[in-house]
């Protein structure tokens, strides 16, 4: 699941679920994250399904780093 939140002209944020990627166990599947071990390839891919399910450029996308704890 992908949600998007506009916050103004041309801002806007996205929410993701974890169904709908390609990255296998332990991380399976839409996994976004780049620095937690899964593949590169398959981040990228993930990045870029959540993107066009956004409609967005992906390379318009600023990624976080999300620290739990």
């Amino acid at each position: 699941m992908i949600t998007r939140v506009a916050l103004g002209d041309g801002v806007g944020a996205g929410f993701t679920g974890r169904a709908g990627g390609v990255s296998t166990a332990p991380y399976d599947s839409l996994n976004l994250g780049g620095a937690v071990g899964d593949d590169t390839a398959a981040v990228l891919a993930n990045r870029r399904r959540a993107a066009a399910a956004l409609g967005v450029d992906p390379a318009r996308i600023v990624w976080m780093r999300q620290v739990h704890g």
